[in-house]
Formats: structure tokens, sequence, C-alpha cells
């Protein structure tokens, strides 16, 4: 106990904490369970996406030099060529001052280098469109691997999978992933103080709160969190459930006994592990000065 009141700073227990915790185990889940949880590989493009160049308009395929001076007053007059087909490919090529129409998403034709709206346009008859706004050159266009390119890092180890991720990964192809799995969380309450939240408090008792708050923090980082039983201030049951919690989890959070009193054994219990190691046992915190950290059995 001689090194209780070492006290250190909150940065440097986090730093601490850090480089103990333990490595993280990797497991693959549907591409639909993957939202929040982080990359343990780097995720590499397995083909271009769009696969071809597409259209991200309604209206007119065609060379963009040929709209150049168009206006409303004098638009150019371009050679309808035909349509082409959602979902379908198409050998069309366009020559000069010749146009053919393309659905938002559709693919274009040969030659074709810009989109003009149909908003700027006129079809007055089965083979003649009017062409009201000119365009430049790639405008409109989805070209192949604009938004991933075959065989480049879409996202690298350790990324976190946004809900707006979920979307180009499925547009890849890819209906499942390497994540770290979530930590394995155990917490355990001790106190001969302590009473079950549905209980009437007697005089000198309270309620286990620390059990749900620090249950239901965990959880929201994502943790896998197992409860268990409150502990009365006994060496023998600290013990044997500390080295069950140790051996069940990847991190153990205990609540209660780290103090200085005559029954707080928390430390002398934790030392007693198998390969325990003080990290710190002391916070400039308030409340929570005696907080302490010990890493023993593979587990912290």
């Amino acid at each position: 106990m001689n090194q209780y009141f070492k006290v250190i700073r909150y940065e440097e227990a986090l730093q601490l904490l850090t480089e103990s915790l333990p490595p993280r185990r990797t497991v693959c889940l549907p591409l639909t369970a993957c939202t929040g949880r982080r990359l343990s590989h780097a995720v590499i493009s397995p083909e271009s996406l769009p696969a071809f160049n597409r259209s991200s308009v309604d209206g007119y395929a065609l060379k963009a030099a040929d709209t150049y001076g168009a206006s409303e007053s004098l638009p150019a007059v371009l050679d309808f060529q035909g349509e082409i087909l959602m979902g379908e490919g198409t050998a069309l090529k366009l020559g000069p001052g010749q146009c053919a129409w393309v659905p938002t998403g559709g693919a274009l034709p040969e030659e074709c280098d810009a989109i003009v709206m149909v908003e700027y346009t006129e079809r007055i008859d089965e083979t003649t469109v009017l062409i009201y706004r000119p365009v430049s050159p790639g405008e409109n266009i989805m070209f192949t691997g604009e938004d991933a390119l075959a065989g480049k890092v879409l996202f690298e180890a350790g990324h976190t999978i946004r809900t707006v991720d979920i979307g180009i990964l499925a547009a890849l192809g890819l209906s499942e992933l390497m994540v770290e799995a979530p930590y394995r969380v155990g917490v355990i309450s001790s106190g001969d103080e302590l009473v079950a939240i549905d209980q009437k408090p007697e005089i000198g008792q309270v309620r286990d709160i620390n059990l749900y708050t620090i249950t239901a923090e965990l959880q929201d980082l994502g943790a896998t969190v197992t409860p268990y039983p409150r502990i009365p201030d006994q060496y023998d049951a600290l013990n044997r459930v500390l080295h069950q919690a140790c051996a069940e989890n990847d991190l153990v959070f205990l609540s209660g006994g780290s103090s200085v009193g005559v029954k707080d054994m928390s430390l002398e219990v934790m030392l007693g592990l198998p390969d325990a190691r003080l990290l710190f046992h002391g916070l400039a915190v308030k409340p929570g000065k005696p907080t302490l950290a010990v890493e023993a059995m593979g587990c912290l």
C-alpha cells in the first residue's frame, strides 16, 4: 500500500491505461452489423466504382464543343441519334453535331464528353434537339473509378465504419468485413453498505447505482458488458469473483474498496492476481482520488 497517494494527473493515467489495453480480437461480421465498428484490416476496393462512365442527370449526351455559344436566343441544333436505356450498355458512337438521350445513371455512348440537363433542351421533332446553354467537358458525368479505384485502399485499418460508408461498401459487393470485436468488460460492485436498487436502504446503506451507471457508460461505448453479483467487504469473496471476471473478460471495472480504510482491500486482492502489475494508485481528480489500475492475467 506504500504507493497509495502517489497521485498522478489524469492525462498520465490515460496514457498508462491506453498502453496497457489488451489487443483487440478480430471478428468477421455481415455488413449490416458493422456500423460503429473499427476495421481490423484495411479495405481494398475490389473494383472501380462507378464501373463505367455514366450520367449524373437526365439529359442529352453530346460533345461539349457542340454547345459552345448556345443560348436561349441562339440555341445549338443537334441531330438526335437515339435513346440509351437504363441498366443497359450501348454501342452508340456520337459524331460532331450529334446527341443521344441518357437517363440519370445511364451508360454513356462513345465520344461523349458532357451531358446537358433536359431542363436546358427542347426536342422539336424525331431528329432534332435544341440546346439552350453550353456545357464544359466532363460536366454532369461520373467517370469510371470516381468513387473508388480497383486495388486502392478505400478505408485504412482502424477506421470506424459510419452509416455513410455502408452504401459504397455495398456498391462494391462487400457483404462482410473484418472488424475489431468489442471489448468484453466485467463490472463488479463491492461494499457492505450496498443493496439492490429495488430494495429500501436501511440507515447506513445505499442502493448500488455504480453497477448500472458504469454498465450503461460502457455499453454506450460499444463494449460487451457482464455485470457480476455485488460483493461484501470480504477478501475471499472478492478474490473469487475477481479471478472469475479477469478470466472471462478483457477489462474489469471494480467499484469500491480502493481507499485506505480497514475494509478497503481492492488493491491487495488485485495485486494477488497472477502477473499483477500496479499501473497507478491515486488520481488527481475530485471525486475519484483513490482510483487505481492494475494489469494482471492478461486483463486490465
